[in-house]
């Protein structure tokens, strides 16, 4: 069950993956889609820049990022060598420190009055979200997706945007999977009435 655990912890670092969903249909480039009920998924998975460092003002609009690492999610902050052995415990507290995700981005007028939300995979395993400057949501738990409402506080008339994700991947012994007992198997179904 320990070993389970740790490769679930493992998986999770790997699930930091985003999409950004937007009500109404219209048409979309390629990589993009829309669904049914008219809400469109952008892929909002590249173009990120990561720091492994825990900056006082990782949100700050103004912040110099241009030091940070150009990645795509899913990402680990650290890929361990291997999974298993005598090194292995050393190896898994290789991953927890607090580090910082930044996106830029911009919408074009197109956007305006329609309901915009980043739906995040996972995060392992706290997640401080912020929109150019501002704290939107804390979200607790590496292995639960979130959504965050962004459709107050973003710019739909091309400005710059910035998207700030403060990780902090650091022991929690208050949170699952390392608090309290945690069934890893889920499964979901939906479906909508006729």
């Amino acid at each position: 069950m320990k070993w389970r655990k740790i490769i679930c912890i493992m998986l999770s670092l790997l699930l930091l993956g985003t999409s950004i969903y937007v009500q109404e249909a219209f048409q979309v480039q390629a990589q993009n889609s829309v669904g049914a009920g008219g809400r469109e998924t952008l892929n909002f998975n590249t173009d990120w820049l990561y720091s492994s460092m825990d900056y006082e003002n990782g949100e700050a609009v103004r912040l110099d990022d241009s030091g940070f690492q150009k990645v795509s999610v899913p990402h680990a902050n650290t890929v361990l060598e291997t999974h298993k052995g005598n090194d292995f415990p050393n190896e898994i507290a290789s991953y927890r420190f607090v580090s910082w995700y930044r996106r830029h981005f911009a919408l074009p007028q197109q956007y305006t009055g329609r309901n915009i939300t980043v739906d995040f995979e996972g995060v392992a395993t706290i997640a401080d979200v912020y929109l150019n400057g501002e704290l939107l949501a804390n979200h607790k738990g590496a292995y639960t997706g979130f959504s965050v409402d962004i459709t107050d506080k973003v710019y739909t008339d091309g400005r710059e945007n910035i998207l700030a994700v403060r990780v902090d991947s650091k022991r929690q012994p208050q949170l699952p999977p390392e608090g309290g007992n945690v069934d890893y198997c889920l499964a979901a179904l939906s479906g909508t009435l006729p």
